[in-house]
């Protein structure tokens, strides 16, 4: 995966309640395309019921 570093950084800043999620595209070695959908890793971290459910399974 040959990400841009700026797609890489514009989607971390995206915050689906100020700003759209950043949609990008990466080709790899064989031609093929993957496509990437990215916002801020903060909403799922400042999610309750995340942070409860992977709490309740790691314990």
């Amino acid at each position: 995966m040959n990400a841009k570093f700026s797609d890489i950084c514009i989607g971390t800043s995206a915050a689906p309640t100020y700003l759209p999620a950043h949609n990008f595209q990466t080709q790899n070695e064989d031609g093929k395309f993957q496509e990437f959908n990215l916002i801020d890793g903060a909403i799922a971290a400042n999610n309750p019921v995340l942070n409860n459910l992977t709490y309740f399974m790691s314990h």
